[in-house]
């Protein structure tokens, strides 16, 4: 006899009650396993897709709020072709230093290091020819005094300013001056226990040399942390050095601009905060700070060759933090950024000055990943 149809009263099972769907729920449970041990041991392609993603929110975000106080005088093509080929000498660097500050730049930054003597230095030069050639008959031994960088050491000495050293993680290298870099004066860092207790350890430094670290106002590390797809989005602020904590050369020039130089690294949770008066910067675990990039060309820009021409105006100047870095191509160091593009390193120092100055900073809480974990759990049961 033919089995009745089935109809409204008695509904047909898609799956049998004890096969189909232990079945069916087992294999939920084991995706949403799977998923959850990924967003815990997060393998390269997830940790590539999570920065994408991030870049992808960074670039949907606002314009930020500028502080206008950032400014760049680039090393360009249109100065080498006036003033010759880069490394200037140093008294050319001295000129250049002290037409902005009679500009009424509040504070200069050089993103330079300068470890070694100035070679085109007329004293520098014949110490060279006698190491190389010999002494010449009429020429007896004199001392080396490198006029040129002292030149440069009376121009940095006129104001504030401050001069850019790297510290090295991994090979111990020691150039330029010894001793401690130079901290802006009344610069005070209270850590909490645990504070930075997992940050990277420099073991070396490189260095101006003593003449010049001598006459600034204060040095700032150089360094900066790229993500593993080659993307720069964060650097340190500070950094602990054989017992104590250094700025970077943005944060250095930012104190220098600033009569609050009183700093305290907190411990909120697994979360590290770094208290500069009233803002409040999150640090991940190797101590860096997310950068909020801003478009390209957001800063003003003079070429060298304006500065040292005396195009600007007496007193345009007044109250930036000036930087001078290398512009030209095939100068300098350039970083690839969130939005694609690539930003001239000086650009970089910029950015974090502006940064720090109109107070919008990025975080990325420690709780986000249990959340997301959670997350996963929960939609998945």
């Amino acid at each position: 006899m033919p089995a009745p149809a089935p109809s409204r009263a008695t509904p047909q099972r898609l799956l049998p009650l004890w096969g189909g769907r232990p079945v069916l729920i087992a294999a939920g449970l084991a995706l949403t396993l799977c998923a959850g041990l990924l967003l815990i041991f997060s393998p390269l392609f997830i940790q590539q897709t999570e920065l994408r993603l991030y870049d992808l929110m960074l670039s949907g975000r606002a314009a930020p709020q500028k502080s206008g106080v950032p400014v760049i005088v680039g090393i360009d093509e249109e100065s080498l072709k006036a003033y010759g080929q880069w490394p200037w000498p140093r008294y050319r660097l001295a000129r250049l230093v002290e037409r902005l500050e009679a500009l009424g730049a509040r504070v200069v930054v050089l993103d330079f290091l300068m470890p070694e003597p100035d070679r085109t230095s007329p004293d520098v030069i014949m110490a060279e020819r006698r190491r190389d050639l010999g002494p010449a008959p009429t020429t007896p031994p004199a001392a080396v005094t490198d006029a040129n960088s002292r030149r440069l050491a009376a121009a940095l000495a006129g104001g504030p300013t401050i001069l850019g050293y790297y510290l090295d993680l991994a090979t111990g290298v020691r150039a330029g001056a010894g001793g401690a870099p130079r901290l802006p004066a009344g610069m005070v860092v209270a850590a909490m226990p645990g504070a930075g207790g997992e940050w990277p350890a420099p073991v070396g430094m490189i260095r101006g040399t003593g003449t010049l670290t001598a006459a600034v106002g204060a040095e700032g590390f150089t360094n900066a942390q790229h993500d593993l797809d080659g993307v720069l989005r964060r650097v340190p602020l500070l950094m602990r050095y054989e017992g104590a904590y250094y700025p970077s050369l943005a944060f250095g020039a930012v104190l220098l601009a600033s009569p609050q130089r009183h700093l305290r690294l907190d411990r909120d949770g697994a979360e590290t905060l770094l208290r500069w008066g009233d803002r409040r910067i999150s640090l991940d675990r190797q101590g860096d700070a997310l950068i909020d990039f801003r478009i390209r060309d957001s800063f003003p820009y003079f070429s060298a060759r304006a500065i040292l021409d005396d195009r600007p105006a007496a007193g345009s100047l007044r109250g930036k933090i000036v930087l001078i870095g290398a512009w030209a191509k095939g100068l300098g160091d350039t970083h690839q950024v969130p939005s694609g593009q690539e930003l001239h390193g000086v650009e970089v120092h910029a950015t974090i000055i502006d940064t720090l100055l109109s107070g919008t900073f990025i975080s990325q809480p420690t709780w986000a990943r249990g959340a997301g974990l959670f997350a996963v759990l929960l939609l998945g049961g």
